[in-house]
């Protein structure tokens, strides 16, 4: 969700959270919270030019394979369980630190179907992506004003 409204330095507050958070675990439950913080931010924020790349993890995974078994007519009960066994295989493999090794044993055309892949890849519709955020010299203090509860 892209909100042109936000000010840069809430973008700051909010990575500076992010970073605060990160491997925060807390308890399955509601928990009631309570607290004022003053926060202080300074530094600089540069925002990367958009740029086109060919999509791979927003590829609707479902509807695709929902379209090549409609596609694949009436070879789509075979075409379903070469599917259903080469998910299952590949998650079984990615289990695997030597994946990519593991299945060029078993089968001597890995290089041959990765390329095919990647030519299919190549030839779909790009996709905008957003420009890179960094923060240089950013700093960002969060100082508690009143005591935070947390039950």
């Amino acid at each position: 969700m892209e909100n042109s409204n936000l000010n840069p330095a809430a973008l700051a507050v909010a990575k500076e959270f992010d970073k605060l958070t990160k491997g925060f675990k807390l308890a399955p439950g509601e928990h009631e919270v309570s607290g004022r913080f003053e926060v202080e931010v300074s530094g600089m924020i540069k925002k990367g030019e958009d740029s086109q790349r060919t999509p791979t993890v927003s590829i609707p995974y479902k509807v695709a394979l929902a379209l090549v078994l409609e596609k694949a007519g009436v070879v789509g009960d075979a075409a379903a369980k070469m599917l259903r066994d080469a998910m299952t295989e590949a998650i079984d493999l990615s289990k695997d630190k030597d994946a990519k090794a593991a299945l060029s044993e078993r089968c001597k055309c890995v290089e041959v179907a990765e390329q095919r892949v990647q030519d299919m890849l190549d030839d779909l519709p790009k996709v905008t992506v957003s420009g890179r955020t960094t923060m240089k010299d950013c700093e960002v203090t969060i100082n508690e004003v009143t005591h935070l509860t947390v039950s």
